[in-house]
C-alpha cells in the first residue's frame, strides 16, 4: 500500500451526502438546543397565564421534535439521500411517533431511540396536538375535560402540560436521547468528518438546492 492511500484511508474519503446529511443532522439538534434554552429561560417567568404555560410547553415539545428529526437523520441508509432522508423528516410533521417510528426502523435494531415510558410520554403530547400554541386550541382542550378531572386536577391537560413531574421527565428522555444521539452520529460520519472545514461552501451549496 503507498503513503497517499494509507493516508487516505485514515482520513476518509469525501463523501458529500454523508457531510450533507451530517450537516442536517447538526442543523436540527441546534433547534433542540435553542428551544429547549427558551424552555429553561421562561421556567421562573412571573407572567404565568395558562396561555403562556402552553406556549413554554410547545417549546419542550418543539426540542424534542428536532431532536428526534437529528436521529432520523443521522440513521439514515447508506443509500439514502440527503435529500430523501430530509423530506422524510419534514413528511412526518409534528408527530412525534411517526419519527420515533421511521428512526428505529432504519436502526436496524442496533440502537433503541427511546424507552418504552418514553413513547406513551410521546404519544400523549401527540395527542395535544401542536396547535395549543394557540390560546383558543389551548383553552378548548382544557375545557373538554371532564368536571372530575377539573376538579381533581387530573386530566390530559392537567398530567402534561400543567405537570411539573411531567416535564421533568421528558427532561430526561431528552437527555437519554442526545446521548444515543452522540453515539450515532460518531458511528456514522466520524470517519468522513477530516474534510468538513475545507467543503463547506459546497455542503452549503447542496442543502440550499434542497430545502
Amino acid at each position: 500500500m503507498n503513503r497517499n492511500r494509507f493516508f487516505s484511508l485514515l482520513s476518509g474519503k469525501f463523501h458529500l451526502e454523508f457531510q450533507v446529511k451530517y450537516a442536517l443532522s447538526l442543523y436540527f439538534y441546534g433547534d433542540s438546543n435553542d428551544w429547549l434554552k427558551f424552555y429553561i429561560m421562561t421556567h421562573e417567568d412571573e407572567y404565568q397565564r395558562l396561555s403562556f404555560t402552553a406556549k413554554r410547553f410547545i417549546a419542550l415539545r418543539m426540542s424534542i421534535e428536532c431532536l428526534l428529526k437529528s436521529i432520523l437523520i443521522s440513521l439514515s441508509k447508506k443509500n439514502e439521500k440527503a435529500e430523501d432522508i430530509y423530506k422524510v423528516a419534514r413528511k412526518s410533521s409534528h408527530k412525534l411517533e411517526i419519527l420515533v417510528g421511521e428512526a428505529q426502523n432504519r436502526s436496524s435494531n442496533k440502537y433503541k431511540i427511546c424507552k418504552k415510558d418514553t413513547l406513551e410520554r410521546l404519544k400523549q403530547m401527540d395527542a395535544l396536538s401542536i396547535n395549543i400554541r394557540y390560546d383558543v386550541d389551548f383553552k378548548v382542550k382544557y375545557k373538554k375535560q371532564t368536571v372530575p378531572e377539573l376538579l381533581m386536577e387530573k386530566g390530559p391537560v392537567f398530567d402534561t402540560v400543567l405537570s411539573d413531574n411531567y416535564h421533568k421527565l421528558l427532561i430526561s428522555d431528552m437527555q437519554y436521547m442526545s446521548d444515543k444521539l452522540k453515539i450515532i452520529q460518531n458511528k456514522r460520519f466520524k470517519r468522513h468528518m477530516s474534510h468538513r472545514a475545507s467543503r463547506m461552501d459546497e455542503i452549503e451549496d447542496y442543502i440550499k438546492q434542497i430545502i
